[in-house]
Protein backbone atom coordinates (compact mmCIF):
# COMPACT_ATOMS: atom_id res chain seq x y z
CA UNK A 1 0.00 0.00 0.00
CA UNK A 2 1.73 3.16 -1.21
CA UNK A 3 -1.05 5.47 0.00
CA UNK A 4 -3.83 5.61 2.58
CA UNK A 5 -7.00 3.86 1.30
CA UNK A 6 -9.19 6.59 2.86
CA UNK A 7 -7.55 9.92 1.94
CA UNK A 8 -4.78 8.80 -0.48
CA UNK A 9 -2.04 10.50 1.53
CA UNK A 10 1.38 8.85 1.37
CA UNK A 11 2.45 10.35 4.71
CA UNK A 12 2.40 7.64 7.36
CA UNK A 13 4.06 6.29 10.47
CA UNK A 14 4.46 2.73 11.73
CA UNK A 15 1.85 1.90 14.37
CA UNK A 16 2.51 -1.80 15.05
CA UNK A 17 5.12 -4.09 13.52
CA UNK A 18 5.03 -7.87 13.22
CA UNK A 19 1.48 -8.44 14.54
CA UNK A 20 0.23 -12.02 14.20
CA UNK A 21 -3.27 -13.53 14.17
CA UNK A 22 -3.89 -14.67 17.75
CA UNK A 23 -7.68 -14.50 17.46
CA UNK A 24 -8.60 -17.15 14.86
CA UNK A 25 -5.06 -18.40 14.05
CA UNK A 26 -5.63 -18.43 10.29
CA UNK A 27 -2.16 -17.21 9.35
CA UNK A 28 1.38 -17.81 10.56
CA UNK A 29 2.54 -14.57 8.90
CA UNK A 30 3.18 -11.28 10.66
CA UNK A 31 1.69 -7.96 9.60
CA UNK A 32 2.46 -4.25 9.87
CA UNK A 33 -0.07 -1.54 10.66
CA UNK A 34 0.51 2.06 9.59
CA UNK A 35 -1.15 5.28 10.77
CA UNK A 36 -2.04 7.86 8.13
CA UNK A 37 -0.70 11.24 9.24
CA UNK A 38 -3.50 13.05 7.40
CA UNK A 39 -6.82 11.36 8.27
CA UNK A 40 -5.41 9.28 11.19
CA UNK A 41 -6.89 5.93 10.14
CA UNK A 42 -4.68 2.83 10.36
CA UNK A 43 -4.19 0.35 7.54
CA UNK A 44 -2.46 -2.95 6.93
CA UNK A 45 0.51 -2.95 4.56
CA UNK A 46 1.39 -5.37 3.07
CA UNK A 47 -2.01 -7.03 3.19
CA UNK A 48 -3.83 -10.05 1.68
CA UNK A 49 -5.17 -9.44 -1.82
CA UNK A 50 -8.66 -10.20 -3.08
CA UNK A 51 -7.79 -13.78 -4.05
CA UNK A 52 -6.00 -14.74 -0.82
CA UNK A 53 -8.11 -12.98 1.83
CA UNK A 54 -10.57 -15.89 2.05
CA UNK A 55 -7.86 -17.95 3.77
CA UNK A 56 -7.99 -15.52 6.69
CA UNK A 57 -11.59 -16.64 7.39
CA UNK A 58 -10.99 -20.39 7.38
CA UNK A 59 -11.82 -20.70 11.11
CA UNK A 60 -13.98 -17.59 11.52
CA UNK A 61 -16.73 -17.50 14.17
CA UNK A 62 -19.51 -17.09 11.57
CA UNK A 63 -18.99 -20.70 10.51
CA UNK A 64 -20.44 -21.95 13.76
CA UNK A 65 -24.10 -22.89 13.97
CA UNK A 66 -25.65 -21.18 16.96
CA UNK A 67 -26.47 -23.45 19.88
CA UNK A 68 -30.15 -23.87 20.77
CA UNK A 69 -31.41 -21.07 22.98
CA UNK A 70 -31.80 -22.45 26.50
CA UNK A 71 -32.43 -19.16 28.27
CA UNK A 72 -33.38 -19.46 31.91
CA UNK A 73 -36.10 -17.48 33.70
CA UNK A 74 -33.82 -14.51 34.50
CA UNK A 75 -32.71 -14.14 30.89
CA UNK A 76 -36.29 -14.47 29.67
CA UNK A 77 -37.39 -11.78 32.12
CA UNK A 78 -34.56 -9.52 30.93
CA UNK A 79 -35.61 -9.98 27.31
CA UNK A 80 -39.24 -9.27 28.15
CA UNK A 81 -38.47 -6.04 29.99
CA UNK A 82 -36.24 -4.93 27.12
CA UNK A 83 -39.15 -5.62 24.77
CA UNK A 84 -41.48 -3.53 26.94
CA UNK A 85 -38.93 -0.70 26.90
CA UNK A 86 -38.73 -0.82 23.08
CA UNK A 87 -42.53 -0.75 22.86
CA UNK A 88 -42.52 2.31 25.08
CA UNK A 89 -39.97 4.06 22.85
CA UNK A 90 -42.39 3.54 19.96
CA UNK A 91 -45.46 4.60 21.96
CA UNK A 92 -46.95 1.11 21.86
CA UNK A 93 -46.66 -0.01 25.50
CA UNK A 94 -50.04 1.20 26.78
CA UNK A 95 -51.47 -2.33 26.75
CA UNK A 96 -48.70 -3.55 29.08
CA UNK A 97 -49.41 -3.61 32.84
CA UNK A 98 -48.18 -0.54 34.72
CA UNK A 99 -45.93 -2.67 36.97
CA UNK A 100 -44.11 -4.13 33.97
CA UNK A 101 -43.66 -0.73 32.37
CA UNK A 102 -42.28 0.59 35.65
CA UNK A 103 -39.89 -2.38 35.96
CA UNK A 104 -38.68 -1.84 32.39
CA UNK A 105 -38.13 1.84 33.09
CA UNK A 106 -36.13 1.13 36.27
CA UNK A 107 -33.93 -1.42 34.49
CA UNK A 108 -33.41 0.99 31.59
CA UNK A 109 -31.82 3.48 34.02
CA UNK A 110 -28.96 0.99 34.38
CA UNK A 111 -28.91 -0.39 30.82
CA UNK A 112 -30.18 2.74 29.07
CA UNK A 113 -27.48 3.11 26.44
CA UNK A 114 -27.48 -0.52 25.37
CA UNK A 115 -31.29 -0.63 25.11
CA UNK A 116 -31.53 2.83 23.57
CA UNK A 117 -29.08 1.91 20.80
CA UNK A 118 -30.98 -1.27 20.03
CA UNK A 119 -34.25 0.69 19.93
CA UNK A 120 -32.75 3.17 17.46
CA UNK A 121 -31.07 0.68 15.14
CA UNK A 122 -34.02 -1.71 15.16
CA UNK A 123 -37.20 0.41 15.29
CA UNK A 124 -40.40 -1.16 14.07
CA UNK A 125 -40.44 -0.73 10.29
CA UNK A 126 -43.05 -3.16 9.00
CA UNK A 127 -42.50 -3.76 5.32
CA UNK A 128 -39.54 -1.42 4.89
CA UNK A 129 -36.48 -3.03 3.37
CA UNK A 130 -33.20 -3.42 5.20
CA UNK A 131 -29.95 -4.91 3.89
CA UNK A 132 -27.36 -6.33 6.26
CA UNK A 133 -24.03 -6.15 4.41
CA UNK A 134 -21.62 -8.84 5.56
CA UNK A 135 -24.36 -10.46 7.62
CA UNK A 136 -22.23 -13.49 8.51
CA UNK A 137 -24.31 -16.09 10.30
CA UNK A 138 -27.18 -13.61 10.73
CA UNK A 139 -27.23 -12.50 14.38
CA UNK A 140 -28.10 -8.84 13.70
CA UNK A 141 -30.30 -9.76 10.74
CA UNK A 142 -32.42 -11.97 12.96
CA UNK A 143 -33.06 -9.09 15.36
CA UNK A 144 -34.01 -6.71 12.55
CA UNK A 145 -36.43 -9.22 11.05
CA UNK A 146 -38.02 -9.86 14.45
CA UNK A 147 -39.12 -6.21 14.82
CA UNK A 148 -40.76 -5.89 11.41
CA UNK A 149 -38.11 -5.03 8.84
CA UNK A 150 -38.19 -6.87 5.54
CA UNK A 151 -34.63 -7.88 6.26
CA UNK A 152 -32.17 -9.39 3.82
CA UNK A 153 -28.49 -10.18 4.12
CA UNK A 154 -25.52 -10.68 1.82
CA UNK A 155 -22.14 -12.20 2.55
CA UNK A 156 -19.26 -13.43 0.34
CA UNK A 157 -18.53 -16.41 2.60
CA UNK A 158 -20.48 -19.53 1.48
CA UNK A 159 -20.05 -21.25 4.86
CA UNK A 160 -21.47 -18.27 6.77
CA UNK A 161 -24.36 -17.98 4.30
CA UNK A 162 -25.11 -21.66 4.83
CA UNK A 163 -25.30 -21.15 8.59
CA UNK A 164 -27.61 -18.13 8.19
CA UNK A 165 -29.92 -20.00 5.82
CA UNK A 166 -30.09 -22.88 8.28
CA UNK A 167 -31.53 -20.35 10.76
CA UNK A 168 -34.32 -19.53 8.30
CA UNK A 169 -32.98 -16.09 7.30
CA UNK A 170 -33.18 -14.49 3.86
CA UNK A 171 -29.50 -14.45 2.96
CA UNK A 172 -27.68 -14.81 -0.34
CA UNK A 173 -24.10 -15.31 -1.44
CA UNK A 174 -23.29 -11.97 -3.01
CA UNK A 175 -21.17 -8.84 -2.78
CA UNK A 176 -21.88 -5.12 -2.77
CA UNK A 177 -20.76 -4.49 -6.34
CA UNK A 178 -23.18 -7.11 -7.69
CA UNK A 179 -26.03 -5.83 -5.53
CA UNK A 180 -25.46 -2.20 -6.50
CA UNK A 181 -25.58 -3.09 -10.17
CA UNK A 182 -28.69 -5.24 -9.78
CA UNK A 183 -30.81 -3.31 -7.24
CA UNK A 184 -30.13 0.47 -7.14
CA UNK A 185 -32.31 2.66 -4.87
CA UNK A 186 -33.96 -0.38 -3.29
CA UNK A 187 -33.42 -0.23 0.48
CA UNK A 188 -34.61 2.03 3.28
CA UNK A 189 -31.70 1.11 5.54
CA UNK A 190 -28.34 -0.64 5.39
CA UNK A 191 -26.39 -2.12 8.28
CA UNK A 192 -22.62 -2.51 8.17
CA UNK A 193 -21.93 -3.74 11.68
CA UNK A 194 -18.27 -4.64 12.08
CA UNK A 195 -17.85 -4.93 8.31
CA UNK A 196 -16.33 -1.69 6.98
CA UNK A 197 -12.91 -2.57 8.43
CA UNK A 198 -12.83 -5.75 6.30
CA UNK A 199 -13.05 -4.00 2.91
CA UNK A 200 -10.01 -3.44 0.71
CA UNK A 201 -11.57 -0.17 -0.50
CA UNK A 202 -13.97 1.17 2.16
CA UNK A 203 -14.98 4.29 0.20
CA UNK A 204 -15.91 2.24 -2.89
CA UNK A 205 -18.00 -0.02 -0.63
CA UNK A 206 -19.77 2.99 0.89
CA UNK A 207 -20.49 4.40 -2.58
CA UNK A 208 -22.15 1.10 -3.48
CA UNK A 209 -24.22 1.30 -0.28
CA UNK A 210 -25.19 4.84 -1.24
CA UNK A 211 -26.49 3.66 -4.60
CA UNK A 212 -28.48 0.85 -2.97
CA UNK A 213 -30.34 3.22 -0.63
CA UNK A 214 -33.44 5.17 -1.54
CA UNK A 215 -33.28 8.97 -1.12
CA UNK A 216 -33.46 9.66 2.61
CA UNK A 217 -32.29 6.14 3.44
CA UNK A 218 -29.89 5.62 6.31
CA UNK A 219 -26.72 3.60 6.84
CA UNK A 220 -25.64 2.31 10.26
CA UNK A 221 -21.96 1.51 10.83
CA UNK A 222 -20.24 -0.09 13.81
CA UNK A 223 -16.47 -0.55 13.84
CA UNK A 224 -13.64 -0.80 16.41
CA UNK A 225 -12.46 2.58 17.70
CA UNK A 226 -8.78 3.02 16.90
CA UNK A 227 -8.29 5.56 19.71
CA UNK A 228 -10.01 3.45 22.39
CA UNK A 229 -8.59 3.00 25.92
CA UNK A 230 -8.32 -0.73 25.22
CA UNK A 231 -6.02 -0.13 22.24
CA UNK A 232 -3.93 2.32 24.25
CA UNK A 233 -3.58 -0.24 27.04
CA UNK A 234 -2.99 -3.46 25.07
CA UNK A 235 -1.23 -2.12 21.96
CA UNK A 236 -0.58 -4.82 19.38
CA UNK A 237 -2.60 -7.30 21.51
CA UNK A 238 -5.82 -5.28 21.28
CA UNK A 239 -8.74 -7.42 20.11
CA UNK A 240 -9.89 -4.75 17.66
CA UNK A 241 -6.79 -5.10 15.44
CA UNK A 242 -7.64 -8.65 14.31
CA UNK A 243 -5.03 -8.91 11.56
CA UNK A 244 -5.15 -9.82 8.73
CA UNK A 245 -8.97 -9.57 8.44
CA UNK A 246 -9.19 -5.95 9.59
CA UNK A 247 -7.59 -4.03 6.73
CA UNK A 248 -8.52 -0.48 7.81
CA UNK A 249 -9.23 0.83 11.31
CA UNK A 250 -10.98 4.13 11.98
CA UNK A 251 -11.34 6.99 14.37
CA UNK A 252 -14.37 9.27 14.07
CA UNK A 253 -12.58 11.75 11.83
CA UNK A 254 -11.51 9.19 9.24
CA UNK A 255 -14.91 7.45 9.25
CA UNK A 256 -16.69 10.80 8.70
CA UNK A 257 -14.27 11.51 5.84
CA UNK A 258 -15.06 8.15 4.22
CA UNK A 259 -18.83 8.65 4.51
CA UNK A 260 -18.74 12.15 3.05
CA UNK A 261 -16.42 11.03 0.24
CA UNK A 262 -19.03 8.38 -0.64
CA UNK A 263 -21.81 10.99 -0.87
CA UNK A 264 -23.49 10.60 2.54
CA UNK A 265 -24.77 13.54 4.54
CA UNK A 266 -24.89 14.37 8.24
CA UNK A 267 -22.76 11.57 9.75
CA UNK A 268 -23.57 11.37 13.47
CA UNK A 269 -21.74 9.36 16.13
CA UNK A 270 -23.95 7.67 18.73
CA UNK A 271 -23.24 6.83 22.33
CA UNK A 272 -22.67 3.10 22.63
CA UNK A 273 -23.51 0.24 24.96
CA UNK A 274 -21.38 -1.87 27.27
CA UNK A 275 -18.72 -3.47 25.07
CA UNK A 276 -15.49 -2.74 26.91
CA UNK A 277 -15.43 -5.93 28.99
CA UNK A 278 -15.47 -8.12 25.86
CA UNK A 279 -12.51 -6.25 24.36
CA UNK A 280 -10.53 -6.15 27.57
CA UNK A 281 -11.07 -9.83 28.42
CA UNK A 282 -10.11 -11.00 24.94
CA UNK A 283 -7.19 -8.58 24.65
CA UNK A 284 -5.84 -9.75 28.00
CA UNK A 285 -6.05 -13.37 26.78
CA UNK A 286 -4.24 -12.46 23.54
CA UNK A 287 -1.50 -10.69 25.50
CA UNK A 288 -1.01 -13.89 27.55
CA UNK A 289 -0.91 -16.03 24.36
CA UNK A 290 -4.22 -17.71 25.22
CA UNK A 291 -6.97 -18.52 22.74
CA UNK A 292 -9.59 -15.79 23.39
CA UNK A 293 -12.43 -18.16 22.44
CA UNK A 294 -11.41 -21.16 24.53
CA UNK A 295 -11.37 -21.79 28.24
CA UNK A 296 -12.39 -19.66 31.17
CA UNK A 297 -11.16 -16.07 30.85
CA UNK A 298 -11.09 -13.46 33.58
CA UNK A 299 -9.57 -10.06 34.25
CA UNK A 300 -7.59 -8.70 37.19
CA UNK A 301 -9.72 -6.41 39.32
CA UNK A 302 -7.92 -3.24 38.23
CA UNK A 303 -8.63 -4.06 34.55
CA UNK A 304 -12.28 -4.78 35.34
CA UNK A 305 -12.52 -1.35 36.94
CA UNK A 306 -10.96 0.22 33.84
CA UNK A 307 -13.46 -1.57 31.58
CA UNK A 308 -16.42 -0.54 33.76
CA UNK A 309 -15.22 3.06 33.81
CA UNK A 310 -14.89 3.02 30.02
CA UNK A 311 -18.45 1.74 29.63
CA UNK A 312 -19.67 4.50 31.94
CA UNK A 313 -17.82 7.07 29.82
CA UNK A 314 -19.28 5.56 26.63
CA UNK A 315 -22.80 5.93 28.04
CA UNK A 316 -22.19 9.67 28.46
CA UNK A 317 -20.12 10.56 25.39
CA UNK A 318 -20.15 9.47 21.74
CA UNK A 319 -16.37 9.99 21.70
CA UNK A 320 -15.72 7.19 24.22
CA UNK A 321 -15.82 3.39 24.14
CA UNK A 322 -14.20 0.51 22.30
CA UNK A 323 -16.43 0.92 19.25
CA UNK A 324 -17.68 3.69 16.99
CA UNK A 325 -21.40 3.69 16.12
CA UNK A 326 -22.22 6.14 13.35
CA UNK A 327 -25.16 6.71 11.02
CA UNK A 328 -25.52 8.91 7.95
CA UNK A 329 -28.17 9.63 5.35
CA UNK A 330 -28.40 9.50 1.61
CA UNK A 331 -29.48 12.92 0.35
Amino acid sequence: MRACPICCSSERSLLHQGVVDRVFFSSADSWNLWTCRNCECAYLSPRPNQSSISRAYSSYYTHLVSAPDTAGPLKLAYRYLRHVYELGRRGEAKSEPVARRLAAYCMSLVLHRRWELRARIYPKRTGERLLDVGCGSGDYLEIAASVGWKAEGIDPDPRAVGVAKARGLEVRLSDLASEAQRSPSTYDAIMMLHVIEHFHDPIAALKECHSLLRPGGRIWIATPRLESPGHKHFGENWRGLEVPRHLVLFNERSLCHALKAAGFHRPVAERVGTHAMFYWVQSDAISKRKNPYLGSLSLPTRMKLSAWYEDLSASLSAQAGEQIYMHAERG
